[in-house]
């Protein structure tokens, strides 16, 4: 079988589910609840959701559970989101205010991660650093634990003015590059 072959007839098996909101003008203007939001606007979309059969079935019974008689399926779907929302901001904040500080990123310069993030102390504890918050910042755990740990990255200063970054840091040469917060300083040549 051709690749081309396998991946349509994949395609044509997988299970899922659409969610449409079609609806007339007379019959939205004609409705007088202003309880629904079908009543107040016009919607003209189509939300698709592809995926294994086990995740169509349940995504489908959280529906059938947020569905309301007589309302169409996509008003479920906007139940289940502010259902999520509420759940979300009403979870408590993490305690550590550094993440908060540096926008839940990893400072490293050139790093996007969002994830796995770490509080570092730019003076280690080791070496005497305390725990006040000029001295923390929020870095990914790769670039904690392979760069910053791993030799492969310097950091110093406070985190209140821009942390001094040097990437790529070897024995005997000067680093790869060097940073002042996201601003470069150098680059090593070729």
């Amino acid at each position: 079988m051709l690749p081309s072959a396998v991946g349509q007839s994949f395609t044509a098996r997988r299970p899922g589910v659409q969610i449409g909101a079609r609806s007339r003008v007379d019959e939205v203007l004609a409705r007088n609840d202003s309880t629904c939001r079908a009543g107040r606007e016009v919607c003209d979309v189509a939300v698709q959701f592809t995926g294994p059969a086990s995740v169509v079935a349940l995504f489908r019974d959280v529906l059938d559970a947020f569905a309301h008689a007589g309302e169409p399926r996509w008003v479920a779907l906007e139940e289940i989101l502010r259902h999520v929302l509420g759940y979300w901001e009403g979870t408590p904040r993490h305690r550590d205010p550094i993440f908060a500080r540096d926008g839940w990123r990893c400072t490293v310069p050139g790093c996007s991660a969002r994830r796995s993030l770490h509080d570092h102390h730019l003076c280690w504890r080791s070496h005497g650093g305390g725990n006040e918050r000029d001295n923390r910042t929020a870095i990914c755990a790769a670039h904690h634990l392979h760069g910053v740990h791993g030799g492969a990255i310097r950091a110093w200063g406070g985190a209140s003015e821009a942390v001094h970054w040097e990437l790529g840091v070897r024995r005997g040469v000067p680093p790869l590059l060097s940073y002042i917060g996201d601003r470069l300083l150098n680059c090593a040549p070729g």
